[in-house]
C-alpha cells in the first residue's frame, strides 16, 4: 500500500472518530443525589458536570423523600411535601444555570389522568404536562428551547392531586456540543448530526478557538493537529527514503 493510500484511510478513521462522538447530556436525579443536595432548602443547588442548576421553591421549602420530590408548603395539614400540588396555593419550582442551557427532557410521576402541571422555559408560553399513560412521564423538548444564565425554567402545579418533579436533563451551550473541552470543528459536526438550531449553531460560531466554561461529560478526544502534522511529516519521510533508495 502506498503511503498516499495508507495517510488517506488513516486520516478517515481519524476523522469518523471525530464525527460519530457522542453530545452528553447533564443528568439531574432529584430522586437522588441531586435531590439531597437542596432538600429542605428555600433554594439550593447542585452540580453535574460543571453545570449548576439552582431550584428555587415558590413558597415552603424544596424536599425530597423515598416518595418523591416536591414542595413543602408548612404549615397545613394536607400539604404533600413530595410533590407539587396547590393546597396551600400554587406551587411552583424554578430553575436557573451558571451557563446556558437547552432543556432536554424532564421527567415527573404521580401525575394521573386529569390531573396537569406546566413548563414555562425562558418566559415563553407555559407548555401543559398532562398524563402520558405510564408511571413515570417523560417530557423530550427540542433544541430550540435554550436558557440562557439570565433566563430561567418555572415547573408548576395547575390542577389535581399534584406530581412529583423526579429529574431533568440539559445540554450545555458553550459551542462545547462533544464536550472535549474546546469549541472547534468535531461540535460543528455534532450540531450538524444531532442539534440543528440556529441559536446553538451562533453560541458555537462565539465561542469557537474559546475554551468553554465547562464540560458536561468524559469524551473521546479529537486528533490534534500535531498528530496530523506528524502524520504528514512521516509519510514525506517514507516517500523521500523511496525515492533515493
Amino acid at each position: 500500500m502506498n503511503f498516499s493510500r495508507a495517510l488517506f484511510l488513516s486520516l478517515g478513521m481519524l476523522a469518523a472518530n471525530v464525527a460519530l462522538l457522542p453530545a452528553e447530556a447533564a443528568f439531574f436525579n432529584l430522586r437522588g443525589p441531586q435531590g439531597v443536595d437542596v432538600d429542605g432548602m428555600a433554594f439550593g443547588s447542585t452540580t453535574v458536570g460543571g453545570i449548576i442548576a439552582t431550584l428555587t421553591a415558590s413558597s415552603g421549602m424544596l424536599n425530597q423523600s423515598g416518595n418523591g420530590f416536591g414542595v413543602n408548603n408548612l404549615p397545613g395539614a394536607g400539604d404533600d411535601p413530595d410533590v407539587l400540588d396547590g393546597v396551600l396555593g400554587t406551587e411552583t419550582i424554578t430553575l436557573t444555570f451558571n451557563v446556558d442551557v437547552f432543556l432536554d427532557q424532564i421527567q415527573l410521576s404521580v401525575l394521573s389522568a386529569g390531573e396537569e402541571g406546566s413548563i414555562a422555559i425562558a418566559g415563553g408560553i407555559p407548555i401543559s404536562l398532562t398524563d402520558t399513560g405510564v408511571g413515570n412521564d417523560e417530557y423530550n423538548f427540542n433544541t430550540g428551547n435554550s436558557v440562557l444564565t439570565s433566563e430561567s425554567i418555572v415547573l408548576s402545579w395547575v390542577s389535581g392531586n399534584g406530581f412529583s418533579f423526579d429529574d431533568f436533563s440539559v445540554f450545555g451551550l458553550d459551542g462545547d456540543f462533544d464536550a472535549d473541552g474546546g469549541s472547534d470543528g468535531a461540535d460543528f459536526l455534532v450540531w450538524q448530526r444531532d442539534l440543528g438550531d440556529a441559536t446553538s449553531l451562533a453560541i458555537w460560531e462565539a465561542n469557537f478557538g474559546v475554551p468553554p466554561l465547562s464540560a458536561i461529560a468524559t469524551a473521546v478526544p479529537e486528533p490534534s493537529g500535531s498528530l496530523l502534522t506528524l502524520l504528514v511529516l512521516q509519510g514525506l519521510l517514507v516517500g523521500r527514503r523511496r525515492r533515493t533508495a
